[in-house]
């Protein structure tokens, strides 16, 4: 089952550009930290709904964030595709 900050971060993502958000921009619109953004990442990347990338432009540290086609799939199954972007609480966002 997807959590729902999990189900946040792909309805978030589903209005990024074609490389994604970085982790930063993610962490900073759903209103948690980057530690914990980075706990649910890493449960999504597993389960194959985003992959995330390093930014070559700068030094490698950043990190884009997007979602693969699993991930479109599973969120269209679960009633994604909200027409505005998702509701931001921290209360949600907790793990």
């Amino acid at each position: 089952p997807l959590s729902p900050v999990r189900w946040l971060v792909l309805a978030q993502l589903q209005h990024a550009t074609p490389f994604g958000f970085s982790a930063r921009r993610l962490a900073r619109g759903l209103r948690v930290s980057p530690s914990t953004l980075a706990y649910h990442l890493d449960a999504l990347e597993r389960a194959g709904f985003i992959v995330r990338t390093p930014c070559t432009v700068h030094d490698g540290r950043k990190v884009w964030v997007r979602l693969t086609d699993v991930g479109r799939y599973a969120l269209h199954r679960l009633g994604g595709q909200p027409s505005r972007p998702p509701m931001r609480s921290p209360a949600i966002a907790s793990p």
